[in-house]
């Protein structure tokens, strides 16, 4: 299997590749309908694609960020900002040039466009190729539901939080990033606070402010090496949700079968009584009729 390359260096904000092109191109989110097309092409390529496409963008990312920072950049294409300032094209992948949508993408939308493929690469690549030091039969079972506890409580399910950070969805799509271009880098120690990572904005998507990840902390006991458990224990947290969630919305829908079937019942009583009172009336009308008729 091919292997990710990630050039960003640990420490250091002024260095980071992603945080530089946030400052000389303005970056937006991806409209929801393409990012959903984009996902499914993206999905739909091989591994080994996916694992160029991802170091093409870093490959761009490179020159992008030594750019002089001007609003007409926003509207050029990462097609277009190739030709016109990569001059050896060789390790680009074809998409970037040549097959749309993705040779027709902007680059206020790049930063967005490599997150989304960076969670692509983790759910159909390295996901399965995590080394076992990191994984659940590394650590106690004990060990594990207390640091993942810990962590839940200190970050979407802390009360001071920011709204914007009480999605758990956040939280898994940052530790998938945090995965991909750290844990597995060779040259990173695993064992250093998670924490260092977490503060880190280019690790966030672009709509998380300072303040943001400022309103939370969790503890220098929980490592990098740690990442993946916590992973898959809010990933189990999500799941069990959405289960409960499930089955509370089928037990309404049962409830609210009955509670209709019940007033359809009570209706039909009420109804066929009313009907019957009617008739009585009607006849008794009838028959006063016929008796004034005879006495005249």
């Amino acid at each position: 299997m091919n292997s990710v390359n990630y050039q960003f260096e640990l420490y250091g904000e002024n260095s980071l590749l992603i945080t530089d092109i946030r400052m000389h191109v303005k970056q937006e989110s991806l409209p929801v309908d393409e990012r959903k097309k984009f996902k499914v092409r993206l999905s739909s390529m091989k591994n080994d694609h996916i694992l160029n496409y991802l170091g093409s963008l870093d490959h761009v990312f490179t020159y992008l960020k030594n750019i002089d920072s001007d609003t007409s950049t926003n509207v050029l294409t990462i097609q277009q900002f190739a030709e016109q300032n990569i001059s050896s094209r060789s390790c680009l992948h074809e998409n970037i040039f040549r097959q749309q949508p993705f040779s027709t993408i902007y680059l206020k939308y790049i930063v967005d466009l490599y997150e989304l493929l960076e969670e692509i690469t983790f759910d159909q690549v390295l996901g399965s190729y995590i080394p076992n030091e990191y994984c659940e039969k590394s650590f106690l079972e004990s060990d594990r539901i207390k640091i993942i506890n810990e962590f839940i409580k200190s970050t979407y399910a802390k009360q001071t939080i920011s709204n914007v950070l009480k999605q758990p969805e956040r939280w898994i799509a940052l530790l998938k990033r945090i995965i991909v271009r750290i844990l597995l880098n060779i040259n990173v120690s695993s064992d250093v606070p998670l924490q260092l990572y977490l503060e880190r904005a280019d690790l966030w998507t672009g709509d998380v402010t300072e303040n943001d990840i400022q309103s939370f902390s969790i503890s220098n006991d929980i490592l990098l090496r740690h990442t993946f458990i916590i992973l898959n224990g809010l990933k189990a947290q999500q799941t069990k949700s959405n289960s409960d969630s499930n089955e509370e919305n089928i037990e309404k829908s049962i409830q609210n079968v009955h509670e209709q079937t019940k007033q359809a019942i009570n209706w039909n009583e009420a109804t066929e009584n009313d009907a019957g009172s009617i008739r009585v009336i009607k006849d008794d009308k009838k028959s006063k009729q016929k008796t004034k008729k005879l006495r005249v």
